[in-house]
């Protein structure tokens, strides 16, 4: 019995066969599992991100036109995105949905699409967010707040949250947030995406194509370190939940809609009923507990926002509001305390912000006019480039909006009325009578209203359908995906040649700190550079880019060499002159001879120059002590 017992264990101790033979081994078991239509895309996108990662080096930023970075991406940065599209449109319309490989192609996607900048551009690029970390830095010094600095200060929820990340990661500032912050937003909202599209539909083809689309066609640029990023994931958030665990799955018909009047119409009368009735039934929660939690979570996620953006409170309620006039959510009290939320820290902990510009607010509140002119009319000038990316980001704009209509009538001709997507498309415009938000109102509701319009684009292509799909389908997919894969990047990154910074940018930035005192005034011609970073209150800032463009030189020395500082200093950068060229007629604003104008009177002098920026020293003998 010894004996035979022994056997075994002395075979066991026999040498086995190398690492690389039990790999091979596993490898091969993999590939058995995996359908030829898996395999192939696998492949596809493993050497569409080798090539993808090779092309960068390529990327020369210093050489873009006014088409912006579409003008440096080389021919092989465009066969990696052509091998992404067709991997994409071979696994989504695969005879099995994978939802990891899916997932992965998605990751790619947002790397390819958003993390760009931060491996082709040295330095961290958008003025506005340099200025949101000069803001955290003002906190983390003072742990304070100073609502009669600015608006940021009157809704510093985002600016708190981001001090105390600094803090606990233990850096000096926030600046080192602002390179990979729209890869990091843009993976952030995939989560509460993916739950609104599943709750809409049980296709989950159509779920992440719906993804898909709207990672292809977001050009604002609106993920970059900002408390709009944030709060616009706050609103991904509470929509998620309202359409996962609050839909309504009786809805009364109001009697305003179906009067006897309308019931002698038995054509009208079945639309009506649809209209109000005919949806995915929801996945309510079956006790009071659960309901309770998720309410709380939204009132708490929706106070978190008050307290950091003015904007997208609104969007939230006007998305809430009109889900409830149309019976698609439970919570009837919800709006009653976001409104009393959102009124209390208006009327109180904003009232800095709010002395003294109500009026003008009251004024402008539903002056349509106005604010068209703002945000299409003032926008269509420029370079002939910029023209070209204005009209592709308004072409880009109504397309999607178009092909959200056509795909919600699609999906009622096959069947499926998703009336709550549609209303969610609908709910921000209200936010375009209220102002014109510094001439961006209609792009940020184009960026509210974009994660249900891209579903109902989506819906165009992928209806309810049998499965497995056809060939057609891939073939459609893949030539969506392409062409909205060129489009993307004209609207995207068709400003990029005056966002993005140069090091030798931030060294001028660097210099004036080091040596101008604090209480000293710098004027730049326009904001679109790196600064505000540091010791945000200790300077004061101005523009002059109103007096260029009038050709108001007299207002402009008298701005610049104001008695009440002893020192003032002219801040010229290439991203501000690529600014005008590309926003005015050419020669209108001429930096050359802006300098040679100045340096005319003997008071201002050049104290510092490099390759791509200039600081003019204007010293004025009689300050005010």
């Amino acid at each position: 019995m010894a004996q035979a017992s022994a056997e075994p264990l002395r075979l066991r101790r026999l040498p086995q066969p190398g690492a690389s033979f039990h790999a091979l081994e596993l490898v091969k078991t993999w590939i058995k599992k995996w359908q030829p239509s898996q395999v192939l895309p696998i492949i596809l996108i493993i050497i569409g991100s080798a090539v993808w990662l090779s092309s960068l080096s390529q990327v020369k930023v210093e050489q873009m036109n006014d088409l912006g970075l579409v003008s440096v991406i080389p021919p092989t940065g465009w066969i990696a995105l052509a091998l992404l599209a067709v991997s994409f449109s071979l696994v989504l319309t695969a005879q099995k949905v994978n939802s990891v490989l899916i997932f992965f192609h998605m990751a790619i996607l947002v790397f390819m699409l958003y993390g760009i900048t931060a491996i082709v551009e040295t330095v961290p690029r958008f003025g506005p967010s340099w200025r949101h970390a000069g803001v955290i830095d003002y906190i983390l010094r003072n742990e304070n707040v100073n609502p009669r600095i600015d608006a940021y200060f009157n809704w510093p929820g985002f600016f708190i949250m981001g001090g105390l990340i600094t803090q606990i990661a233990g850096l000096d500032s926030a600046v080192y947030f602002l390179k990979w912050s729209p890869f990091f937003f843009q993976l952030l909202y995939m989560g509460p995406l993916w739950m609104i599209n599943n709750s809409l539909t049980s296709s989950r083809r159509l779920v992440w194509f719906g993804i898909w689309v709207f990672y292809l066609v977001n050009w604002v640029g609106q993920d970059y370190f900002s408390p709009q990023a944030m709060n616009f994931f706050y609103f991904l958030v509470i929509l998620a939940i309202l359409l996962c665990w609050f839909r309504s799955s009786e809805v009364t018909i109001p009697r305003l809609v179906n009067g006897k009047l309308l019931q002698k119409i038995p054509k009208i009368q079945g639309v009506i009923t649809r209209v109000f009735t005919s949806e995915k039934a929801p996945p309510v929660p079956t006790s009071l507990t659960q309901k309770t939690f998720f309410l709380l979570m939204m009132v708490m996620i929706y106070f978190v926002s008050v307290t950091s953006h003015q904007l997208t409170q609104f969007a939230i309620l006007f998305s809430v509001l009109l889900l409830l006039i149309f019976q698609r959510i439970t919570p009837k009290a919800l709006p009653i305390i976001m409104l009393v939320l959102s009124g209390m820290w208006i009327a109180y902990m904003a009232s800095a912000f709010m002395a003294g510009r109500l009026k003008g607010m009251l004024e402008a509140f539903g002056q349509l006019e106005t604010a068209l002119d703002a945000n299409l009319v003032n926008r269509m000038n420029g370079s002939p480039g910029h023209m070209v990316v204005t009209q592709l980001r308004l072409g880009l704009t109504l397309g999607v909006w178009l092909a959200a209509m056509l795909g919600f009538i699609r999906q009622w001709i096959r069947g499926t009325l998703e009336t709550s997507a549609a209303l969610l498309v609908a709910a921000p415009f209200p936010l375009l009578i209220m102002q014109t938000y510094g001439g961006e109102m209609l792009m940020r509701i184009y960026m509210f209203s974009l994660p249900l319009a891209a579903f109902l684009a989506a819906a165009l292509i992928f209806p309810i359908i049998k499965e497995p799909p056809s060939w057609r389908y891939t073939v459609a997919v893949g030539l969506a995906s392409a062409v909205l894969l060129g489009v993307f990047w004209f609207g995207r990154y068709g400003n990029e040649r005056m966002e993005y910074f140069t090091p030798a940018e931030v060294d001028a930035v660097e210099f004036i700190y080091q040596h101008a005192e604090p209480g000293s005034l710098i004027a730049t011609v326009t904001t679109n550079l790196p600064y505000k970073y540091i010791n945000y209150e200790k300077y004061k800032y101005v523009k002059l880019e109103k007096e260029l463009v009038l050709g108001d030189m007299v207002s402009l020395f008298t701005t610049l060499k104001n008695p009440k500082y002893d020192h003032a200093y002219l801040l010229l950068t290439r991203a501000q002159e690529a600014y005008v060229e590309m926003y005015y007629d050419p020669g209108l604003i001429d930096f050359e001879k802006l300098e040679n104008q100045l340096l005319l009177d003997p008071q201002i002098k050049v104290i510092y120059t490099n390759p791509d920026a200039k600081i003019l020293e204007i010293t004025n003998r009689e300050a005010i002590p």
